[in-house]
């Protein structure tokens, strides 16, 4: 399946590795990278690329035209690659022009070279050249990002870029005698806000070394200083006779080790994935079955959906004692015993979605207690439901919108609802902006708890709060939002310590309705997102004015497609959409930030 066998040159480009990381190290995101010039239009040819979030790319751009900006204004700087010369011959030349004591800085270096049988191509966003009074040369590889910190696989990429140069530097027979490597990244402009001393401190650093080396008063700079760490992780991902690439060169497609996740949603691959497991129907689209348990079934033959469904079924024949043998040897594994029952339930589930003549009942069987509270006229009749969310700008790590549903009950019965939703008007760059959001929203949300709930009957406003968030990752944005301003805002300070309370034995104060459909429900879903399980559910998204599913269609609502199969046509999950948050592009077209053009007019339907 998918021979490669005419695959002879090794390629790799050091950002295959930073999304390889950043990936959770899928192995068939570099699979695709490895072989991408054999494979190309041989898989699926009609699928389509998934591009990565668009603002991912522009947000980076723009950051490094700010960085490369600052620099110009106090030393020479230069753009490459320039139109009738490489980079490589650009380089040599500023090299040999560069006097003792001159600093320059180059932009978007392009360069190639073999290092360990590996043919690398990189481009170095910013390289810093250096003579001291002596005549020797020293260069500083920056890297730029666009993020609040530096991550690993940050590091790991501008560690492979100082092994690049200095393979071309050996080539071409230039004498530097040092290469230091470092990571120019947005950061935050309240950093001086942070508890922490010895973070603050070293926010403090980095803020220094922006200004005095790049002269970016706006950025902050980290060097890269245990080196030698992060060329041995190089090696044992690339370069090493044993690396994961090169076990990768000679792997087939279906046998790697892989899951379907939240990861998954930023890959420009994904398409090919999702009709990979579809045409296979693999084991990977059970919903909550993980890479451990994937391998497990694998191992003892358990290729696909059908085949795990088929271990429930017990019709007292020989194939059937086979398959309860089998059965019995899973129960046996590690892990994978203790939930064995479960996946074959949501296997048997997956099947009937696709075949009505059979029956499945989407309730999995359990003994646990749901955590949602009882309502009726003598138990919590008057109970009050909260249903909150909060998005996060992760370029600025700070909450934008809050949103609230108040739904009062009166004998047992929803008798009043109202909702709280505060946005700020602009990027949330400042620390102000974010606490004058929970500010208004705090203030509202409390005020109408108290005026929609029911009174006791003796007239006190007295009521059970139940909080009822989607999933854990929300429950986290509000909780660390308001951390950052439980001195500043009214209110955050109790309401904090409401929805982080420890649960009594059986009443617990909150609710994360992911893990409930989990422990309950066994929807045949890939992903489940809140907008696909409501669409599954019957939710329609459409209100007197306006149809949300086409306004927020792009990264949203764009998840079916239609598969051509030897059965006939029918719908599959065609793209990854396993998060629930709204794409940023949304908040920042919007906010004009970014113009609705031809790469964010899918996001210009929207206004504040």
């Amino acid at each position: 399946m998918f021979p490669v066998a005419e695959m002879v040159v090794k390629k790799i480009v050091p950002t295959d590795i930073t999304r390889y990381v950043d990936l959770d190290k899928c192995e068939r995101y570099l699979y695709f990278r490895l072989h991408k010039d054999a494979l190309h239009g041989r898989i699926f040819s009609e699928v389509k690329h998934d591009p990565i979030p668009p603002i991912l790319k522009t947000m980076g751009e723009k950051f490094e035209r700010e960085v490369e900006a600052a620099i110009a204004h106090r030393y020479s700087l230069r753009r490459l690659p320039l139109p009738e010369k490489g980079s490589l011959e650009v380089l040599k030349e500023v090299i040999a022009r560069l006097p003792a004591g001159g600093v320059v800085f180059l932009a978007q270096v392009a360069l190639s070279a073999e290092i360990n049988g590996w043919v690398v191509d990189g481009t170095l966003d910013l390289l810093r050249l250096r003579r001291d009074r002596r005549g020797r040369l020293s260069a500083l590889i920056i890297d730029a990002k666009c993020s609040s910190e530096v991550k690993v696989e940050h590091k790991l990429q501008v560690v492979f870029y100082r092994l690049l140069l200095e393979t071309v530097f050996q080539n071409n027979g230039i004498d530097c005698s040092k290469i230091r490597t470092a990571v120019v990244y947005r950061g935050s402009r309240d950093y001086f806000r942070v508890k922490d001393d010895a973070e603050r401190a070293k926010l403090r650093r980095h803020r220094k070394a922006s200004l005095k080396l790049l002269a970016a008063p706006d950025a902050f700079l980290e060097f890269i200083d245990d080196y030698e760490t992060y060329r041995y992780e190089l090696e044992d991902l690339v370069l090493g006779p044993k690396s994961k690439a090169e076990s990768l060169l000679a792997a087939k497609l279906e046998d790697l080790d892989f899951s379907l996740d939240q990861k998954c949603d930023t890959c420009s691959y994904n398409t090919y994935c999702m009709r990979w497991c579809e045409e296979y129907q693999d084991l990977a689209l059970l919903p909550f079955i993980n890479v451990t348990d994937r391998k497990a079934l694998i191992s003892k033959g358990i290729k696909a959906i059908p085949q795990l469904a088929a271990l429930g079924i017990d019709e007292g024949n020989v194939q059937a004692k086979q398959e309860n043998s089998l059965k019995a040897e899973l129960f046996r594994l590690f892990d994978l015993g203790a939930r064995l029952d479960e996946l074959i339930f949501r296997a048997n589930v997956w099947l009937h979605s696709r075949n009505r003549s059979t029956y499945a009942t989407q309730r999995i069987p359990t003994k646990r207690h749901s955590s949602l509270p009882h309502s009726d006229l003598n138990m919590n009749s008057n109970l009050v439901m909260v249903y909150l969310d909060a998005q996060k700008d992760y370029f600025q790590e700070r909450v934008f919108m809050l949103g609230a549903l108040v739904v009062a009950y009166a004998a047992g019965a929803p008798k009043r609802r109202r909702y709280v939703v505060k946005m700020t008007d602009s990027v949330p760059d400042t620390a102000e902006k974010e606490m004058n959001l929970y500010c208004q929203w705090t203030g509202e949300l409390l005020d109408t708890i108290v005026e929609i709930a029911e009174p006791t009957l003796d007239g006190w406003k007295k009521a059970p709060i139940h909080m009822v968030f989607f999933d854990r990752l929300t429950w986290q944005h509000l909780l660390d939002g308001m951390s950052r301003h439980l001195s500043d805002v009214f209110g955050t300070t109790s309401l904090y310590d409401f929805i982080t309370q420890v649960a009594a034995y059986d009443s617990p104060v909150i609710t994360f309705l992911t893990e409930e459909i989990r422990s309950f429900s066994a929807y045949p879903l890939v992903s489940h997102s809140l907008q696909q399980l409501a669409c599954y559910l019957g939710y329609s998204w459409r209100d007197e004015k306006r149809d949300y599913k086409k306004l927020f269609h792009e990264r949203l609502f764009d998840w079916a497609g239609v598969l051509d199969g030897k059965d006939g046509k029918r719908k599959y999950t065609a793209k990854a959409r396993f998060s629930s948050t709204i794409p940023l592009e949304y908040a920042y077209v919007a906010w004009r930030t970014l113009q609705a053009d031809k790469e964010f007019e899918k996001y210009g339907k929207v206004s504040i």
